[in-house]
């Protein structure tokens, strides 16, 4: 069963340039196909993106309606949650740092990668960015439970906390001293 292809927005103002690059990715293998739409605006970009659902977005830093950096800031305004891979003319290192600082995936110049290339770079920002998703949830979730263990810490009433399968995962310090239990003594056994 093959992949569902890869969706990616193509932000590019120069005709030529969008219609080489898709060649470039025609028959490139990039697991399921990549399905690529194009736009030569930001602006419509932006309705585009409110409207459609990507994977990815090839992003040119010179368009007609934006410039520069703000490009990359007013599309993640919109699609934070998307990959971005800036894919422009300007060989600037100290631009493609700019850029990677401020959120995107990738730093391509335009004429020095072949479609292959482009095509991994869209596979691995797609994957970069499920991981740091995956994080960012992560780390939310723990400093939920920990601000929670907290709070179970400080209260004033006898707390115990029991897993699903009946084992006290722990007691809260009021309630060791309510018992005369210790937490250490009591975590993983078995509630009667």
């Amino acid at each position: 069963m093959a992949a569902n292809p890869m969706k990616v927005l193509l932000v590019e103002d120069n005709r030529g340039d969008a219609v080489l690059l898709q060649d470039m990715l025609l028959g490139v293998p990039s697991g399921g196909g990549l399905d690529l739409s194009w736009d030569a605006r930001l602006g419509k970009a932006l309705d585009r993106l409110q409207r459609e659902t990507f994977d990815a977005v090839l992003l040119d830093l010179t368009l007609p309606d934006s410039q520069g950096l703000a490009t990359l800031e007013r599309i993640q305004e919109v699609a934070r949650a998307i990959p971005m891979i800036v894919l422009t003319g300007l060989e600037d290192e100290e631009l493609a740092v700019r850029a990677i600082r401020q959120g995107a995936q990738d730093y391509l110049v335009k004429g020095s990668v072949d479609g292959r290339a482009i095509a991994k770079a869209i596979r691995f920002a797609i994957d970069r960015k499920k991981t740091e998703d995956a994080l960012r949830r992560s780390e939310a979730a723990y400093a939920a439970a920990k601000t929670s263990v907290e709070t179970i810490r400080s209260m004033n009433v006898g707390v115990i906390l029991i897993r699903q399968d009946g084992t006290i995962a722990s007691i809260n310090p009021a309630l060791e001293n309510l018992t005369g239990h210790r937490n250490d003594d009591l975590a993983e056994k078995k509630v009667p």
